[in-house]
């Protein structure tokens, strides 16, 4: 099954994105002195909301290069495969095999894993962002997941609110 991202549905998040990403860019601005709009008293919450706001920026950067860069997804039985358009060092074709997968519900889509944590993000972590796809497809989605994990519909669903904590894809 090969799916990929809408446009108005990209587009949508990509504003989104871009203006969390000159949110944190004004306030890294900010902090590093080279714009003015006040400053803390204290030495220690200067420098960490400085650096709290650059690698904010960077990651933000870096979701929407993700967003914009893919091609496509390929879900096949074993593995789930996210192609890109242009291949960058930090972003190129990931592939997930889901006997060792972990997976994390949010609210824009899920995440897949082979690694121990979700903390390494941008080598060992795949974002699927399925409220980019259509209703259609997404279901389709969803429900071979299902088919796959031998878990419910119902626990693939996008919640409103996450608890954090990833599961294994497949039911041992």
């Amino acid at each position: 099954m090969v799916l990929r991202y809408t446009f108005f549905r990209t587009l949508s998040l990509f504003i989104v994105y871009l203006l969390v990403f000159l949110l944190f860019l004004f306030g890294t601005l900010d902090e590093f002195g080279i714009i003015s709009a006040g400053h803390f008293e204290n030495g220690f919450k200067h420098f960490s909301f400085a650096i709290i706001c650059f690698l904010a920026t960077i990651f933000v950067f870096g979701a929407i290069i993700d967003l914009l860069n893919t091609k496509q997804i390929e879900v096949y039985r074993d593995r789930v495969v996210k192609r890109v358009k242009i291949p960058f060092p930090m972003q190129r074709d990931k592939v997930i095999y889901y006997k060792r997968a972990s997976f994390l519900l949010a609210s824009m889509g899920i995440s897949f894993s082979e690694a121990k944590t979700f903390f390494c993000w941008p080598n060992k972590n795949l974002i699927i962002e399925t409220s980019r796809f259509k209703k259609e497809d997404e279901a389709r989605f969803i429900k071979f997941l299902a088919q796959i994990s031998g878990r419910n519909e119902n626990e693939f669903l996008r919640p409103f609110e996450t608890d954090g904590t990833s599961q294994k894809l497949i039911k041992e």
